[in-house]
């Protein structure tokens, strides 16, 4: 029988049948009868102070009152009165900043039952926010102190506007897009809470009162239960009427009650009105009735608040499923919709080339990559556009023209924008989200894996065509994005075509095609289809003097079709005395262009490459030429493809260079000139503008908006044509200060891009340009952001002196700015972290932190993924993981998965050095499913050397051989010398195990050869450690005392105390060995001490190595070490070695 009626944690009385205390929101544990009789009077006499026992303080506090011992927080006046307490601003002297001060204030109508009810209720408070500190949420206010014999609580000053007095002010609800951002906000605090371990922790009073609104627009969650008139009540009812389920007045609340409140506060917030009654939400006509007073929702957030309001509380949705919701619909919001896919041209006439197409397509079907290749006007891109619409379908078409200075990134994007149509759109979306909030992107190979794993998922089996790929070909990461697309083909997830002039060099799998000109036969329909006739021997002659090049074909028709057909032999007899063909039909068609004609052609060729629509083209000659146009491009002088603005008239490059040569200087740049103030301001595209700014001389215009505009190409996909015209601006006459925010554009780019050496010189040389330019506040950011590129730029090669740069940053910025401060303070922890300097890393984390502006962001989750690393590394496990899950729920909330993946990797192996090995495989497991789904190689790599660990500490060797040999080739493969350093360290201890000696010589050997490679040194206590084992197994205690003894040193100079505690146990054991079985104990004691809090593992296996020491003079307390740590590894399911 239970007979348990009082919370332990606030002294609330309950019901039998809840499940959490309706107080403090504490999950109940019940108790026998004499197992609470054993423990609750020591916890409520321990933990809760009685209010008798303390003086009261009468009155209100008058200004300048110290209000606790030290005197640090002194009152400047009171801000608020409630039922039984009081709420003052104060300065905390210290630290020079304001403060609020939530004091009890007793009530001389109550009685003692009631005044124990409300100082149990304000220390519950404290505990509960105490708890919430660490590692905090940027939606609930930091507590700074408690002070029981004051009965105060100190917390963060929030100036801002409760919810509540807006909805008053207004009259009305709040805009959806309002809403939706507080949602959000109050969403993250409430999954928070119930997500703490070991139990959740509930608000119990969520209402739009409750939730402060910052000048920065951040929500704050506010009065965590701070105890109102109605704890007078003799039945202990709490909430508010309205916002509170019912379940909550019988005393049952629940992580679900808070889903209630949430549910009736956003309905409040949307309408302006109070929430409905529950019973109106039944099962019967739930629907109907929240479509009635909301008609105008998104049906996801429809249908959230419907679940939200329902009377059953199992019915309702959790935390993380309404954040989901929410974070959706804000990203369908703020992620920009992908632009229109590019579209193949359509050639005005194809004829002929049957059996080819028919030999094609057959030879796709056995091997699925295939590359057309052909000098420039064969008709490549013709036949590979007819036969990717034969053997696919349209929708699942890929088509990208490769422009000279285009980029793997550009293809990149392209690949996210074509994934984003199909229904795809987790590429985009991250590319986007990284884009927005200046994060940094993930590396090419993993943007790789994940545009091929999203292909992959596409039932329809991609076609991608690739255009005049011998533009691009030369630059290694497109050369390595194709071979991946190639040997994607060969599994069947895609088919893959490419034109070229050149042979790609992309490995066995992909196929060679010469395309040759047209045949006599296809030659003659061609001409036919032009209502041109010509006689056999004219027909063999035309087609051997153009090769059957069906570009130079089609200009010969042109040329025809312009003259008397009577007697062709002229044109052919001029042909055949012609030194370059090309050039000669080019001005035989030039000439027989009407004026008008020519105008157009010439400004089309103005427009590059490109090509643009009517509309450009009518801003340039400022006449309509649609008719013309369509004329031109039927007689197959222009190429037609639809864009997001209408069909769009290009040229092929033989016509374009023609025709923009055919211009006159003040000729280009006033079309130049026309078509930039055209896409500045009619069809807005930037690095157009800017690019016809600089070719029409404005440069300072075109640096301008190319700066400006710089991330925003970027997320366009344009990355190296982006490049192209920066390295152009960065010759250019342009004032200090624009020429050094070109330099730090072309840093970015080229840094994105893969060129570090380019992009430190562009760092390099913006810090000159910015010397002769003065000292004022925003020329000191840009300084700073320079040296923030360039230490970015060598964290991982150079780390000494990317410390240096980054150092340099901060004396040059000089606290100007808090955002850049945020940038380089974690730049600088992860640099510190790099070398070893674990105090100064953490020092610099805590700094970002503080200045990071608001709200979830990529830089946060750097964050929170350094810091929950960092303290996992110095032994802080627990907190470490706090930080992980933290930074997990914010990936999620950005639809993060990369770096989810990641962290779910590291939260694995945190679990696993807490002795946690089935909560670690499923992590892990999890983490390299994920890796399988998403194609990212890089976790994989993770995954499985975690798992190897894992299979290590439970005795499976052969497993934890296999997968950790998997994790360092694949590490190795992919250049993770860090992720392959891990492996190898975990491998060493493996063959130690087993006994194989030499080998375990042979990769301590290596791990020490990839430190001195990467200049990391915080392997090193860990490397002397295995050694120090290595010598243990050769039967060398005191060669492996002084090098476990240089061990420890090494932990202890870098402060990590999880290594010093390992340090310490492998010191023991060689004092063991060596026959100094007193000191043996003694460090057996000490590292033990360390490695309870940090790993469990370890600890029972050093308890049980201290019980084998202690057996012959102490067999009783060794018996009872032996124990514990036999126990411990039972618990893990371990059987000792």
């Amino acid at each position: 029988m239970y007979s348990a009626t009082a919370c332990r944690s606030c002294g609330a009385t309950y019901r039998n049948t809840a499940r959490f205390c309706p107080q403090c929101g504490t999950q109940i544990v019940r108790l026998s009868d004499s197992a609470e009789a054993n423990t609750n009077s020591l916890l409520l006499n321990s933990w809760i102070p009685i209010l008798s026992k303390t003086p009261s303080l009468k009155g209100p506090w008058p200004q300048g009152i110290r209000i606790d011992p030290l005197g640090r927080y002194a009152i400047e006046h009171r801000i608020g009165k409630g039922g039984f307490g009081e709420a003052y601003i104060a300065r905390d002297t210290r630290l020079g900043r304001r403060c609020v001060i939530k004091r009890l204030v007793a009530d001389a109508r109550w009685n003692q039952r009631i005044e124990q009810m409300a100082v149990a209720a304000f220390t519950r408070e404290a505990h509960v926010l105490v708890a919430l500190n660490t590692p905090g949420h940027p939606n609930i206010p930091e507590i700074y102190d408690f002070f029981a014999e004051s009965r105060c609580l100190v917390m963060k000053y929030v100036v801002g506007e409760d919810l509540g007095q807006v909805l008053q002010q207004r009259n009305t609800g709040l805009p959806l897009a309002e809403v939706l951002q507080i949602a959000h906000d109050l969403c993250s605090a409430i999954f928070y809470l119930h997500s703490r371990t070991p139990a959740p922790v509930l608000h119990r009073d969520i209402k739009p009162a409750n939730l402060l609104r910052d000048s920065e627009g951040r929500i704050w969650l506010i009065d965590f239960g701070l105890a109102k008139d109605t704890l007078i009540a003799e039945d202990l009812v709490s909430g508010t009427p309205g916002y509170a389920p019912p379940e909550q007045w019988h005393g049952q609340s629940q992580p679900a009650s808070d889903i209630y409140a949430l549910g009736a506060t956003l309905y409040t917030l949307l309408t302006g009105d109070p929430p409905p009654p529950p019973q109106i939400f039944t099962d019967e006509d739930e629907d109907e009735a929240v479509e009635r007073w909301l008609p105008d929702l998104p049906q996801a957030l429809e249908d959230l608040l419907v679940r939200t309001l329902v009377v059953d509380p199992a019915v309702r949705p959790d935390a993380r499923t309404c954040l989901e919701v929410i974070d959706a619909l804000l990203t369908q919001s703020q992620t920009p919709a992908p632009p229109p896919l590019a579209q193949p041209p359509v050639p005005s006439v194809f004829v002929g080339r049957e059996t080819e197409l028919a030999t094609l397509e057959a030879r796709m079907q056995v091997t699925p990559a295939l590359a057309m290749i052909g000098i420039a006007g064969v008709g490549k891109t013709a036949l590979a556009t007819r036969l990717a619409a034969r053997i696919g379908s349209p929708n699942a078409l890929f088509w990208y023209r490769c422009a000279d200075g285009s980029g793997a990134m550009d293809l990149i994007w392209a690949l996210a924008i074509f994934l984003a149509h199909r229904g795809l759109t987790d590429l985009w979306a991250m590319l986007q989200r990284t884009r927005q909030m200046h994060g940094t992107m993930p590396p090419l190979t993993v943007l790789a894996d994940y545009a091929c794993a999203l292909l992959r998922k596409d039932r329809a089996e991609p076609l991608l065509l690739l255009d005049d790929l011998h533009l691009v070909e030369d630059h290694p990461d497109v050369r390595s994005l194709c071979e991946r697309f190639v040997t994607e083909a060969a599994t069947g997830s895609l088919r893959l075509i490419i034109t070229s002039r050149t042979v790609p060099q992309l490995g066995a799998g992909l196929a060679l095609y010469a395309v040759d000109g047209l045949d006599l036969g296809t030659t003659r329909t061609l001409l036919e289809t032009r209502n041109l006739h010509l006689s056999g021997v004219q027909l063999t002659l035309l087609r051997q003097l153009t090769g059957g090049n069906a570009q130079l074909l089609g200009l010969a028709s042109e040329v025809l079709g312009s003259q008397d057909q009577s007697d062709p032999e002229a044109l052919l007899r001029q042909l055949a005395t012609s030194s370059n063909i090309e050039r000669f039909l080019l001005r035989e068609v030039d000439a027989a262009l009407s004026e008008q004609e020519r105008t157009l052609m010439c400004a089309v060729a103005a427009l590059l490459d490109t090509g643009g629509t009517s509309d450009a083209v009518e801003a340039l000659v400022d006449r309509n030429p649609q008719r013309t146009l369509r004329e031109l491009a039927a007689r197959g002088l222009l190429s037609v493809s639809e864009g997001r603005y209408g069909p769009v008239y290009a040229q092929h490059a033989i016509l374009q260079g023609f025709f923009y040569a055919q211009l006159s200087r003040r000729e280009r740049r006033r079309y130049h000139r026309c078509a930039a103030a055209f896409y500045d301001e009619e069809e807005p595209n930037a690095l157009r503008a800017a690019l016809h700014y600089e070719r029409a001389g404005e440069v300072e215009r075109a640096a301008e908006i190319a700066v400006r505009n710089a991330w925003a190409i970027v997320g366009s996909g344009q990355s190296r044509s982006l490049g192209s015209l920066l390295e152009h601006l960065r010759s250019a006459d342009l004032p200090a200060t624009l020429r050094a925010q070109v330099f730090i554009a072309s840093g970015d780019v080229e840094s994105l891009a893969g060129a570090p050496e380019q992009a430190h010189q562009s760092y390099t040389q913006a810090l000159a340009a910015l010397d002769a330019a003065g000292d004022a506040s925003s020329l000191r950011v840009l300084r700073a952001r320079a040296c923030r590129g360039i230490g970015r730029l060598l964290e991982v090669s150079l780390p000494h002196e990317a410390l240096a740069w980054l150092v340099r940053g901060q004396a040059e910025l000089g606290g100007v700015d808090a955002g850049e401060e945020a940038e380089l303070c974690n730049k600088l922890g992860g640099v510190q972290m790099r070398l070893g300097n674990l105090a100064e890393a953490e020092r610099m984390l805590e700094r970002a932190q503080e200045l990071m502006p608001p709200g979830p962001s990529q830089l946060r989750i750097n964050l929170l993924h350094t810091l929950g690393t960092l303290h996992s590394t110095r032994g802080a496990i627990q907190r470490g993981m706090e930080y992980t899950r933290q930074g997990i729920t914010m990936c999620e909330q950005l639809h993060d998965s990369v770096r989810a993946g990641q962290m779910l990797a590291n939260l694995g192996f945190d679990r696993l050095m807490m002795g946690d090995i089935t909560g670690a495989h499923r992590d892990l497991e999890q983490a390299l499913t994920y890796a399988h789904q998403v194609g990212n190689r890089q976790l994989e790599a993770m995954a499985l050397i975690n798992l190897g660990l894992v299979a290590l500490r439970a005795g499976d060797y052969a497993l934890a051989a296999t997968m950790t040999l998997d994790g360092i080739r694949l590490a190795h493969e992919l250049r993770l010398h860090i992720a392959e350093m891990a492996g190898m360290l975990g491998l060493a201890d493996l063959r130690i195990r087993q006994g194989l000696l030499n080998e375990a010589e042979q990769v301590i050997v290596a791990i020490e050869g990839l430190v001195t490679t990467t200049n990391t040194t915080t392997a090193l206590a860990e490397i002397a450690r295995l050694r120090a084992n290595l010598l243990l197994a050769q039967a060398q205690p005191l060669a492996a005392l002084d090098t476990a003894n240089h061990a420890l040193a090494l932990a202890t100079e870098q402060q990590n105390e999880l290594e010093v505690g390992y340090a310490l146990a492998i010191v023991g054991h060689a004092q063991h060995a060596a026959g100094r079985t007193i000191e043996a104990c003694g460090s057996f004691a000490r590292a033990v001490a360390i490695l309870d809090s940090n790993d469990h593992y370890e600890a029972a296996r050093t308890r049980i190595a201290w019980a084998n020491a202690l057996t012959p003079t102490n067999p009783n307390t060794a018996a009872t070490l032996r124990t514990a740590g036999q126990a411990e590894m039972e618990r893990q399911g371990i059987q000792p070695k």
